[in-house]
Order: structure tokens, then sequence, then C-alpha cells
């Protein structure tokens, strides 16, 4: 017979980004919860998930972004349950390039993040370098590497942690992004 799963992912998000100041917190809690039950084993967890970012526009040139994350985890493995905790701590600093190739500006960023599992006194970290260009307005692009990384589906949406060579393509859209886009455009001609 077939497994029994279900899942559930309550999110909230809060931002503050003040339209004259040089910084901006944004915060998102999750709580996700997965059942799994067949004839074998009857599984439940439940991870609470909070991460906490803040960007300082340091001066015209230069960003400085901290990102702090705790997550809560309660896992049940038929009568036997485990719980632990876990964080992570992360910097980002980026520099605008004065040079402009073709019109485009140019950024470079250092980044770095430490993971720490208190319970079984286990951490990673991460730390790499990229090179970014804004392609057109609210679009940027950026290739790095991480000389070394981890993996960790919960902290590493909002940074990239993994080992090695990566690309990240950030595309901003707002009420005023498609604002000329007629629908029917979209339609094939008759």
């Amino acid at each position: 017979a077939a497994a029994d799963t279900s899942g559930a992912d309550l999110r909230f998000a809060w931002a503050y980004r003040p339209t004259a100041g040089r910084w901006m917190v944004f915060t998102r809690t999750d709580y996700k919860r997965d059942t799994r039950e067949d004839a074998l084993l009857t599984a439940e967890s439940t991870r609470w998930v909070q991460n906490l970012h803040y960007n300082l526009q340091w001066n015209p040139a230069t960003q400085l972004g901290l990102q702090l994350g705790v997550r809560h985890v309660v896992s049940t493995f038929d009568d036997e349950q485990y719980s632990g905790v876990s964080s992570l701590l992360g910097a980002d600093l980026r520099r605008d390039l004065p040079w402009r190739p073709f019109g485009r500006a140019l950024d470079v960023g250092l980044h770095g993040a430490w993971l720490r599992s208190w319970e079984s006194g286990v951490g990673e970290h991460s730390i790499g370098f990229d090179l970014g260009v804004t392609l057109a307005t609210n679009i940027w692009l950026s290739i790095g590497y991480n000389v070394d990384g981890f993996r960790d589906d919960d902290f590493s949406a909002a940074r990239y942690t993994d080992a090695g060579p990566f690309l990240r393509v950030r595309i901003k859209a707002d009420q005023d992004s498609f604002r000329d886009l007629r629908l029917d455009s979209l339609r094939p001609s008759r």
C-alpha cells in the first residue's frame, strides 16, 4: 500500500524599507509540518524557521548585509521523539566598481555564513565571492565561487551556500514592471 503523506507550510513575512533611510529590515517566519504513515513507519516533522535580514547602505557604493536565522525541529518516528535547534549567522559586503563596460554597472561581493546545530555541536561554514552586473533596469546577474560551503534548504534560499561555482539572477518586479504590457499583444493574430 502507498504511504499516506501530508504537508503544510505557513509563512509570515514583514519588511521595513524607509524611503530616506540607509538601512532596511526583512524578517520571515516559516512553520512547516510533514507527516508520513505507511505499514512500517509513522513519522512527523515540525519545523519553525525564523530568518532576519538587515541591510545597511554604508555609503553610495558600499552595502553591508547581515542574516540571523534560527530553526527549531521536532521529529517523531513511531514512538521516539527528537528535537534540536540550529542557527545561522551570515554576512555580505558589496561594493560598486567604478568601471562600467558597455555602460553596465559592475559590483563585487564577499560573503560568508556559519551554521551551527547546538545539540550535536556540529558546525559548518560557507565563504565565497562574486562579480555582479546590472543587465537592465531591475535585472542583476552575478557569477561567483564559494571556496567552502554547505547545503541547508531552510537557510539557503536567501544566500547560495553550496561549495563551488554559481550563477544568480535577480529580477525586481512591482506594480510598474508590466504597466505597458497589453494582453492583446499576447494573443495570436487571426
